[in-house]
């Protein structure tokens, strides 16, 4: 009898050490992922994919990692895809690279990794974030000639749902005249508005900013943090696309590209470019981080 109760006691210590024990992270299927996880390239553009798994310090610093990560892939693709058309050029006149056109094509390539902004995202079941990064077709074309009729392939339709502000409404992030006034007009997907995984969409230039929620600091301080991030990401985007241009015509400068890109920066400038206006606003009930996007007019 005694060695029963034991062997009972036992397997009970062993269920509770089992049940105790931390549940693994669901698996994420690679088919379940998004075509351009593992196909990033389409015609007329160059794209590469960067992912960031959750990041306990917030939705700000896993983009920013995701994003990061799509640009350093980016820099590479951009070097082996216009190395293999100068050669084939080169080839043709029975030339090959020197020296300096393999410099130029190094520095063109950390150039155009600027000019890279993101077309798509997606988050998975594991919390992972994946973000889709492009180069923008109108500074890549010149440079590789390529054809009118050689067009990227837009971003899949996705299925969507509605906003649900009762849910929003009964979190406890503020209270609920504040909550309220968040009139998020997107759709959402995968628990977030559309524009997050998509902020540059029919021909618009957008940038989304995200903000944490601090102690003793109310709704209006959180906006304003978040409306500051937004705008400073895209005045940054504009800028580096400004001294992008500049740095393709002094490392192009004899050639006729150059001279296109020169042409091209004659009607920019900063003043032109810096007008924005918030597009849509949402917060997440769960973290109570506040997202704004905000776009160029």
């Amino acid at each position: 009898m005694i060695r029963q109760y034991a062997a009972l006691l036992i397997v009970l210590l062993f269920t509770g050490c089992v049940s105790s024990l931390p549940s693994k992270p669901p698996v994420v299927q690679e088919s379940q992922l998004p075509y351009w996880v593992s196909n990033p390239q389409a015609e007329g553009v160059l794209r590469a994919v960067g992912s960031s798994p959750v990041n306990f310090q917030g939705m700000y610093i896993q983009r920013s990692e995701a994003m990061a990560g799509a640009r350093d892939k980016l820099s590479h693709v951009i070097q082996v895809y216009i190395t293999s058309v100068f050669e084939s050029r080169l080839e043709a006149k029975g030339d090959k690279l020197t020296h300096q056109s393999v410099k130029n094509i190094t520095e063109l390539s950390d150039v155009l990794m600027k000019e890279s902004y993101q077309v798509d995202g997606f988050i998975a079941d594991d919390g992972r974030l994946y973000l889709l990064v492009e180069i923008s077709d109108e500074i890549i074309a010149p440079l590789i000639k390529m054809n009118d009729a050689e067009i990227a392939r837009a971003p899949a339709v996705i299925n969507t749902t509605p906003f649900n502000a009762a849910e929003l409404e009964q979190s406890r992030c503020y209270d609920v005249s504040t909550l309220q006034s968040i009139q998020t007009v997107a759709s959402f997907y995968r628990g977030k508005p559309v524009w997050f995984y998509r902020p540059n969409q029919d021909g618009v230039i957008g940038s989304v900013g995200i903000a944490e929620k601090e102690e003793r600091s109310d709704f209006q301080t959180q906006k304003r943090v978040a409306v500051s991030l937004a705008k400073s990401d895209l005045a940054k985007r504009m800028r580096l696309q400004i001294d992008s241009r500049h740095q393709m015509t002094e490392i192009l400068k004899h050639d006729e590209v150059g001279l296109l890109m020169e042409k091209q920066m004659s009607t920019k400038s900063v003043s032109k470019i810096m007008h924005t206006t918030l597009k849509d606003i949402w917060m997440n009930p769960k973290s109570c981080e506040l997202y704004v996007w905000i776009i160029k007019k």
